[in-house]
This record gives structure tokens, C-alpha cells and sequence, in this order.
């Protein structure tokens, strides 16, 4: 069960060299149990292919950036036993592309965004945000990095998501507008800075399915949520087409539509399409002609509720 780490049960005299570097081989972790006459550069070099992890024991004589790049290329969390001067870039991409999370012993002159770009260029999983150090976190590091990575929109903080982080991810995409960007990928909705919701934008997210799939928070005031995303709805009903379709959609954002689009003639364009959205109807919109009207057009599930409103 030990494999080489039974190398610790062994007496002293039976720890010769052969014994100790068939021990490393198969768990580098053994070099612990090495006597110190035994700790060669082949030995340690042995162990840090085996468990880069060890590079904690080896001797400062052999640590060499030849050694420390073996080291990394079995355990990327490794990099934080390399000595400062062997943290080269290129020892650092080599740590980071096999364990995200030796980007936080990655140096900050060396933790730029076009490293970032740079390593992580080949992972579709965008995970590798989430172990970036707060010390090298700023907008102005995201904004650069949209340019150059721009997957990484659905995994960035959203106090990072700036408008120019936004339309740079735009860019770099090819997007003519947010608008088009929505349309294009659904997922969007929610990951856009709401900076860009212009006319067009607005309604192209309440045109969309996934629009449909949202629901208005019952924890968080003035959000709809979606899958790992949410939207304010405040932001988003400032156009009254923008209205109608979302409430078409949503009926219960019928309660969240500006008051200077509630005329009748919206209330009542509202009902020839959604009868329902009536049960979200602030009681000073619900007039006896507005009742009436909302009586016509449903189909049954909202009478006896009117009804009661009506008699009450």
C-alpha cells in the first residue's frame, strides 16, 4: 500500500542506493526517507518526475531550472518551491497548463494577460479564471485580457465585466453590436455589461427562448434570473415593445413595467396576448373596464379570481 514510501521501514544499512532510487522511482515522496549521503542530482531529479511536490526537500545545489521544469511538469502546484530566479514564463506556463492553481505562485511581473492568453489558449474551460491571485486582479487586467481571450466573458467576476471589457469581448468576437452578439449565442443574457442595453439590445434578449426560461427573483429585488446569470429588470423594460414582448414572455413582469407606459390601450394590448399577466396588475390599473376587458379575453383560468375581485 506504502510502494515506495516503505522505503521509511527500511534499517539504515539496508537504504543503499539502489534501494533508495527504485523507492523514488515509484513514489517520489520517498526521497523524505533518503539518507543524505544518498541525495545526488539523480536521485532528486528521480523523485521530482515521480512528484514535483518534493522539490521542497531537494538541496538548494541541485535546484536547477532544468530540475524545477520537471518538477511543474508533474505537479504544476510545485511552482511555489522554485526558487525566484528559475520562475521564468516559461517554467510558469509549463505549471499552469498542468494545475490551474499554480497560477498563484505565478510572479506578478510575470502574471500579465497576454501570459494568461498565452497558456491557457488551448482550455476550453474557463475555470482557470477563479485561481487567478486578487493581487493581480483589475479591470484594466480583464478589459486586456477580453482582447485576447475573449471565452472567458460566461467566467469573469462581473465586477470586472466593464463596458470596455464588454466591447472588447465584442471585438474580438466580430460582433457588430450587443444585439447581434445576443441573438448569435443566447448564453449571453446576463454577461453583458448592462451599459450596452441601447433599444436594439433590449429587445433582442426578450426576443430569445432562453428569455422565456428566465424567472423574476424571489430572493433578489428587481432581478430576473437564468441559468449562472441574471439580469435587472429595470435595466432592461425602458422601451415599450421591450415591454410588451417581456411581459408576453414573463407574464409576471407585468408589475415591473414603468408607469408611464401604463396606458390602457398597453394594458389592454398586454391582455390580447396574455390574459394571465392581469394577476400582476397593480388594483390601481384594475378599472371596471380594464376588468371587463380581461374577462373577454381569457380562457377560463382567470374568472373566478376576477370575479371575486368584481363582487369583493
Amino acid at each position: 500500500k506504502e510502494g515506495g514510501r516503505h522505503l521509511q521501514r527500511f534499517s539504515p544499512e539496508n537504504r543503499t542506493y539502489p534501494v533508495c532510487l527504485a523507492a523514488v522511482t515509484e513514489d517520489g515522496s520517498a526521497l523524505e526517507f533518503v539518507p543524505k549521503e544518498h541525495l545526488t542530482k539523480e536521485m532528486c531529479t528521480v523523485a521530482c518526475k515521480s512528484d514535483g511536490m518534493i522539490l521542497r526537500l531537494v538541496p538548494e545545489k541541485y535546484m536547477t531550472a532544468s530540475l524545477c521544469k520537471e518538477a511543474v511538469s508533474s505537479k504544476g502546484e510545485a511552482l511555489q518551491y522554485v526558487p525566484t530566479k528559475h520562475r521564468t514564463a516559461a517554467i510558469c506556463e509549463t505549471a499552469v497548463k498542468k494545475q490551474f492553481s499554480a497560477l498563484a505562485f505565478v510572479p506578478e511581473n510575470v502574471l500579465t494577460p497576454t501570459f494568461c492568453a498565452k497558456a491557457m489558449k488551448d482550455k476550453s474551460d474557463c475555470n482557470w479564471i477563479s485561481f487567478i491571485p486578487e493581487r493581480s486582479r483589475s479591470k484594466e487586467f480583464f478589459e486586456e485580457l477580453a482582447k485576447l481571450q475573449p471565452n472567458i466573458i460566461t467566467h469573469t467576476p462581473k465586477q470586472y465585466r466593464t463596458v470596455t471589457f464588454c466591447r472588447n469581448y465584442l471585438e474580438s468576437m466580430k460582433f457588430k453590436s450587443a444585439a447581434e452578439a445576443i441573438q448569435k449565442n443566447e448564453w449571453l443574457i446576463g454577461f453583458l455589461n448592462p451599459g450596452l442595453y441601447d433599444h436594439e439590445t433590449c429587445l433582442a434578449i426578450v426576443q430569445t427562448e432562453r428569455f422565456g426560461h428566465g424567472s423574476v427573483s424571489s430572493t433578489r429585488t428587481n432581478v430576473i434570473e437564468f441559468q449562472k446569470s441574471s439580469v435587472q429588470i429595470d435595466k432592461l423594460l425602458r422601451f415599450t415593445d421591450v415591454c410588451m414582448e417581456a411581459v408576453r414572455k414573463l407574464p409576471r413582469l407585468m408589475e415591473y413595467v414603468p408607469e408611464k407606459f401604463m396606458t390602457e390601450e398597453f394594458i389592454k394590448q398586454i391582455l390580447d396576448v396574455r390574459a394571465d399577466a392581469y394577476l400582476y396588475l397593480s388594483e390601481k390599473y384594475k378599472t371596471e373596464d380594464i376588468n371587463e376587458y380581461a374577462l373577454e379575453k381569457d380562457n377560463g383560468g382567470l374568472r373566478m379570481v376576477m370575479e371575486n375581485f368584481m363582487n369583493g
